[in-house]
């Protein structure tokens, strides 16, 4: 059953000891959403394709912002945290090595990209600086095309679609710059004094929770841990 999930998920779940102790449910894997109808508008690129092709890099996601701005007068997105959680998100490395050895302090390390990253992308005028806690702000920012993207993980379809009803259909999601991040993502676990109890027995197979063909869990908190499982056609047309 192992080989069945990502390698990286699975041993989350196990202590440094090599105790199993938590089940892997479902991950959250990121990208890049965007208004496909305003890029078109704009002159763009506008299949996730082509706007893959065209962000590579961070520096090109930022110049491609600037476009999007300079054409439509729509930010990239709503606030500077979700650039920096995006870089973030898809490094290898965060705060801390495995020794507690902090990373933040050595010139070239992940967070400092992330930041550098970040504020440069907030010089470039591509943020609308709606804070996360301006909820509504935000959602009329993705209604109305103020705000044409958002980078965020596998759940934030829904998440944007619920947002912005009216929108529904003209989102899609490209890969985002570098290489995609995980964020999100939960575990399963069966307290040793249900084991064997009524209780435990009302548990669902584990197959019904992490996404086998027929018993696959869909919801805006995840996505389903198998590689196999995509998400809707729609975003990737």
């Amino acid at each position: 059953m192992k080989d069945d999930f990502y390698e990286w998920k699975w041993n989350l779940g196990t202590t440094p000891t090599g105790r199993f102790c938590f089940f892997p449910l479902d991950i959250g894997p990121t990208g890049f959403f965007y208004r496909q109808d305003i890029f078109e508008d704009a002159g763009l690129p506008s299949s996730p394709g082509e706007v893959a092709a065209a962000v590579t890099t961070w520096e090109d996601w930022i110049s491609l912002g600037a476009e999007l701005k300079a054409a439509a007068d729509s930010f990239f997105v709503n606030d500077a945290q979700a650039i920096y959680e995006g870089v973030l998100n898809s490094s290898p490395e965060r705060y801390f090595d495995a020794d507690d050895t902090p990373l933040y302090t050595i010139p070239g390390s992940a967070v400092r990209q992330a930041w550098d990253i970040t504020a440069a992308a907030i010089d470039a005028g591509i943020t609308a600086k709606i804070p996360r806690d301006r909820g509504t702000d935000q959602n009329a920012a993705w209604a109305s095309g103020r705000t044409a993207g958002n980078i965020g993980a596998a759940w934030w379809s829904q998440i944007l679609e619920e947002s912005a009803p009216e929108t529904a259909g003209t989102w899609r999601l490209a890969a985002q710059p570098v290489r995609p991040g995980n964020n999100g993502g939960s575990f399963a676990a069966l307290p040793p004094h249900l084991q064997g109890s009524r209780s435990g027995s009302r548990v669902p197979h584990l197959d019904q929770l992490t996404g086998e063909p027929g018993h696959s869990v869909r919801g805006r908190a995840a996505l389903p841990l198998h590689p196999r499982l995509l998400l809707p056609a729609h975003l990737r047309r």
